[in-house]
């Protein structure tokens, strides 16, 4: 307000000691500030302005003396509070709009800089001041973007040396020399991490080519013990089956044990069927001559198991656990082993459906089959399992063999019987093993018991096993004389 003034009236305003005293801090303001010397300049208007507190034009010098200090921030707020009055002139706002500008520029807000820049030419194209500035600071950004660029790309060195030159463009620009000098710092420590990263990963290729040389020697080394384990398992298994077939006997005096079910569906994979049932003979013959042999009824419970005669397995577990020999010397038998034995044929029991028609070795139950087929299959299997045709059997198989006999006797009753086959396929009945036994007299429902009432007949197994624990064969002796 002094300025503008004393430039209407002349010295009128010199003639009073105050008005003369703030037209020469102005002046010195100027000389001062001409001479570089922005801290006493900023000193001083700030001395006037506590005078004329609301001088606009004023506040522009104090806006070009925190310019020329650094002080940025508060340069930044003074413009934005002079653009906040109203009934500016239009020089005063683009001289405003510029030094905010500039103090955009060295807050390193560049962006925002030329934006600014840009707005100014908008309204004076030919400001050549307005021109200079902008053009150096895009070519600043310019570099930045380029180094930028190369940093993402891990060009490090490259990078570098661009934000070196960006360094020299406006050593003064204490913000945008802030950035350059983070972005430079960046590249070192990126480039860093780069080389710490690579040798971890050369680090860990080795230890992995390390690991993988020693898995490779212990896989050959486990391959040279697999395949002289796979020479000697092949000599073995050719000696043991020359054996076998030296020993075969296909003839037995016991008609064959499995069922006709069986014998259709899986007896012709079934290897050394034979043996199954001569050691069936054999256990049922010691049976014979020592009801509570366990050795015998655990043998042909295993052999049941085998050619899936689940029940006659189950009574023989049973049997077997009911020894004497069993429960006066615990120690010499196994009956841990007896047990889960039992409770694994008992699960494959329960699992197993059986019906009449499989029960006669009819394949194909239903209106498929023809009281032909059914009269054939039963005069077949009758003729095999016909007590008369067993009276040279012992006991134990031919009490077997009678259950047999029963079990085919009774579902060819309900099969050649019209009314009650109809009432079956109706009912759809697929007896389980759990809930009549397929090889019991129970199975078909019937009040059949048989002639002498045990209700431990069983089977075994001849061949050596893990299951051969059953046996403590510390204590031979012992068992023998069972």
């Amino acid at each position: 307000l002094l300025e503008e003034a004393e430039t209407i009236s002349g010295s009128s305003l010199e003639d009073t000691p105050k008005a003369r005293k703030l037209c020469d801090s102005v002046r010195l303001f100027d000389q001062l500030l001409a001479n570089g010397e922005a801290d006493r300049a900023l000193a001083c208007i700030r001395s006037v302005l506590t005078e004329c507190s609301d001088g606009t034009h004023l506040k522009l010098k104090l806006c070009r003396a925190l310019l020329a200090c650094g002080r940025h921030d508060e340069l930044f707020k003074t413009c934005t509070d002079l653009q906040a009055k109203k009934d500016l002139s239009e020089q005063f706002k683009s001289e405003v709009e510029h030094m905010l500008a500039k103090a955009l520029t060295h807050k390193g807000k560049i962006v925002e800089a030329i934006t600014r820049f840009r707005e100014l030419l908008r309204k004076d194209p030919d400001n050549a001041e307005y021109q200079s500035d902008c053009k150096k600071l895009k070519a600043m950004y310019a570099k930045l973007q380029e180094g930028d660029q190369l940093l993402s790309k891990t060009n490090f060195s490259q990078a570098r040396s661009l934000y070196t030159e960006a360094l020299d463009m406006d050593p003064t620009n204490d913000g945008f020399t802030a950035t350059i000098l983070s972005r430079r710092a960046e590249t070192f420590h990126k480039q860093r991490e780069e080389v710490s990263s690579c040798t971890e990963s050369l680090n860990k290729a080795e230890k992995e080519v390390e690991q993988a040389q020693k898995e490779l020697e212990l896989a050959k080394m486990r391959l040279e013990r697999a395949q002289q384990r796979l020479k000697d398992s092949r000599a073995s298994n050719e000696r043991v089956l020359k054996s076998f077939r030296q020993d075969e006997c296909p003839t037995s005096d016991a008609p064959d044990p499995t069922s006709p079910y069986f014998e259709q569906t899986k007896s012709k994979d079934f290897v050394g069927k034979w043996a199954i049932f001569k050691a069936i003979d054999d256990s049922c013959n010691a049976l014979d001559r020592d009801s509570f042999c366990v050795r015998a009824l655990v043998c042909r419970a295993r052999c049941y198991v085998l050619i899936e005669e689940f029940s006659e397995a189950i009574l023989d577990y049973e049997r077997a656990l009911a020894s004497p020999q069993v429960n006066e010397n615990p120690l010499a038998v196994n009956s841990i082993c007896i047990k889960e034995e039992l409770r694994v044929a008992q699960q494959k029991q329960n699992s197993a459906k059986i019906d009449h028609y499989q029960a006669l070795g009819l394949r194909q139950g239903g209106s498929n089959v023809t009281a032909d087929d059914i009269k054939k299959a039963y005069r077949k299997l009758a003729i095999k399992y016909h007590p008369d045709k067993l009276g040279h059997l012992g006991g134990e198989a031919r009490e077997r063999m009678e259950r047999k006999f029963k079990q085919i006797t009774e579902a060819n009753a309900i099969l050649s019987n019209p009314t009650e086959r109809r009432m079956y396929d109706i009912k759809n009945t697929s007896y389980s093993r759990s809930s009549g036994r397929y090889n019991d007299y129970a199975y078909f429902g019937s009040s059949y018991r048989p002639s002498h009432h045990n209700p431990y007949a069983g089977g075994g197994y001849p061949f050596n096993s893990s299951r051969s624990s059953f046996f403590n064969h510390d204590d031979d002796d012992e068992y023998d004389s069972m």
